[in-house]
């Protein structure tokens, strides 16, 4: 029980740190379709990130990456892989569906409602399917965790002096 209130902390300080997406307007090849580094300035193809290991993260950019930005990045790097043809071409329905997970998500007010729902708000969130999906789950998932570690530690602080 005294490691749930950290990891809860953890996950609600965590935020997606990746820019938006630079796409061409016809079915590209995925050297062509261009993203941001996560955490930097540098712009590279979706296939070299497809392929790009923390190692290479480091050469790029000369920092390391933690253990939360390496599982980022590998989740990231497995979705660009599901975007990508194996003709080598980019399946923009997919990319579009997904390219709020490489976006950096802003405040949602209707996220911010959903997040009181505490379990459901997240889940009721993903079934909305509009340009702002994922900022309304991330602002949920936000809120919904920043409520469960302040209820943990008024629970926990709660009990009383012996």
């Amino acid at each position: 029980m005294k490691i749930f209130v950290p990891l809860l902390l953890l996950f609600s300080l965590t935020t997606s740190s990746y820019a938006s997406i630079v796409m061409p307007a016809a079915e590209p090849l995925a050297t062509e379709v261009m993203i941001p580094l996560p955490g930097c300035d540098k712009i590279i193809s979706l296939a070299a990130f497809a392929d790009l290991s923390p190692k290479k993260y480091k050469e790029l950019t000369g920092k390391k990456l933690n253990f939360l930005d390496k599982l980022k990045l590998n989740i990231s790097r497995s979705y660009a892989r599901k975007m990508i043809r194996k003709d080598g071409t980019v399946n923009m329905d997919k990319l579009k569906k997904r390219a709020g997970f490489f976006d950096r998500w802003h405040w949602h007010w209707g996220g911010f409602a959903l997040g009181f729902l505490i379990v459901l708000g997240p889940i009721i969130a993903l079934f909305f399917r509009d340009e702002y999906k994922w900022d309304r789950f991330w602002t949920a998932m936000m809120v919904t965790s920043s409520l469960l570690v302040a209820l943990s530690l008024v629970l926990f602080t709660a009990g009383g002096v012996y």
